[in-house]
């Protein structure tokens, strides 16, 4: 009964293993919702936020007035609330297709974007995929992102007031 016993532990483990080995671009998907992020690259007729690659050749967008406008028109850096069609892939990057775009312009947000425009510009870094921007004190925000071209994880600190970006000494474990 024992070495029966562990057998059977042994061929669910094996089981168990299989199904999570790694695949080679494994695809899952999560149903369409609502997104709020960050504009930090523009190609064509795509935006990326955060991670997800938008396509938005069919999408709506409109201003802080309200008004529809041009996708043209939305920049680098702006915070942008995003509802999504159809499935997002898992993928890396995700993607999806945006149906309606709002461009977020309270103050709040307006300083968020110039925090996130500061770091796209630094030459430091190449590529930005935002995960989070976050208010420290007045004028200064800690912004988190993934630099896929060095293939890390960073934090850096804006201030505003300075328009600096600066990057802390010590790597910062995220």
């Amino acid at each position: 009964m024992k070495n029966y016993s562990i057998a059977v532990m042994l061929v669910t483990a094996m089981v168990l293993m299989t199904g999570c080995g790694m695949g080679n671009a494994v695809e899952h998907r999560q149903s369409s919702g609502s997104y709020i992020g960050f504009v930090t690259q523009v190609e064509a007729k795509e935006l990326l936020i955060n991670d997800i690659w938008f396509s938005v050749q069919e999408a709506v967008v409109i201003n802080g007035n309200g008004d529809e406008i041009p996708v043209e028109d939305v920049g680098l850096g702006d915070k942008v609330k995003v509802e999504a069609d159809g499935e997002i892939s898992e993928s890396h990057p995700r993607r999806a297709e945006a149906e309606k775009m709002s461009l977020l312009s309270d103050e709040g947000s307006m300083k968020e974007c110039h925090a996130v425009r500061l770091v796209l510009q630094d030459p430091r870094f190449s590529e930005v995929m935002l995960r989070s921007v976050t208010k420290e004190v007045p004028g200064v925000y800690d912004v988190r992102f993934t630099d896929p071209s060095i293939g890390m994880d960073v934090k850096v600190v804006v201030n505003l007031q300075h328009e600096r970006v600066m990057v802390p000494a010590r790597p910062v474990a995220n």
